[in-house]
């Protein structure tokens, strides 16, 4: 099987990083103050966010397509978690090496919600694993996901 890395170029690197900027800083909020409110501006910074990552896309052939294998964390009770990251150098934080090595996949809103709905096994993601983690819940991100898109459907 040929394996395939994404690679993001500088350009889409810096416009994921900046869309991330409103995420990093609800998730410090957050830190100051762990309440529902704090939560919600994260969820609604997510909506615009566009996540690093860390993975590989598998080239599958012509009848299957493509398949991406991502990276997974445990948390203290062994649940997977997917690993998203804000910036290259938060993800330096977590994993100096593969910083330098692992390939990005860019994953917006909608496609994280579509991600985890296939993957029900998946407790979540977790955000910025080595610096101020945040762990965001399959089931709460969902949630919102639909919320949101039942909302446009309604201004439709």
């Amino acid at each position: 099987m040929d394996q395939k890395q994404e690679k993001i170029d500088q350009k889409d690197l810096a416009r994921a990083e900046e869309l991330n900027v409103p995420v990093q800083q609800a998730i410090s909020a957050y830190y100051h103050d762990r309440s529902q409110k704090n939560v919600a501006v994260i969820l609604q910074s997510l909506t615009r966010a566009v996540l690093l990552v860390p993975g590989v896309q598998k080239e599958e052939g012509p009848a299957n397509g493509v398949k991406v294998s991502f990276s997974i964390i445990k948390d203290g009770s062994g649940k997977p978690y997917f690993a998203a990251f804000t910036s290259v150098k938060q993800l330096a934080a977590w994993s100096p090496e593969k910083a330098k090595t692992q390939a990005f996949l860019p994953v917006d809103f909608t496609r994280m919600a579509q991600i985890l709905e296939e993957n029900p096994v998946i407790g979540g993601f977790m955000i910025n694993v080595k610096s101020q983690p945040f762990l965001m819940p399959a089931r709460l991100y969902i949630q919102a996901y639909h919320a949101l898109m039942n909302r446009l459907k309604g201004m439709a």
